[in-house]
């Protein structure tokens, strides 16, 4: 777990390089593809860690506690990244629209969750 905390947050101490250089050259492929890529990884770092905490640390009673669907709603972040990655290379415009509306799709409230509906 330390091990899988301590990558994950050196990911994340990354994110500020490609963002700046992004912000430095926005018209530049390898600049724009190179953000999508560093969070691509990221978000599979985020599942890597996810996974190893809900098999290993999670008491089985408190599983149903979970916000429902995070795994896949976490593959589609790291497929949105990578369509902007691959449209960074053929218009900068097109790799900025999968990046922007990415975030927007986490921040929606999980539906179903157990214990919370009323």
């Amino acid at each position: 777990m330390i091990w899988l905390n301590s990558i994950f947050l050196m990911g994340q101490a990354f994110i500020p390089f490609p963002t700046a250089l992004m912000g430095e050259y926005p018209m530049n492929p390898l600049a724009v593809s190179l953000f999508g890529a560093v969070m691509a990884v990221n978000t599979l770092l985020f599942i890597g860690l996810q996974s190893y905490i809900l098999r290993n640390l999670i008491k089985p009673g408190m599983i149903s506690a979970q916000v429902p669907h995070l795994m896949q709603k976490s593959l589609v972040g790291v497929i949105s990244y990578l369509f902007g990655v691959a449209a960074g290379w053929f218009d900068v415009h097109a790799a900025f629209v999968p990046y922007a509306l990415t975030p927007l799709f986490f921040i929606t409230p999980p539906q179903g969750r157990r214990g919370l509906e009323k």
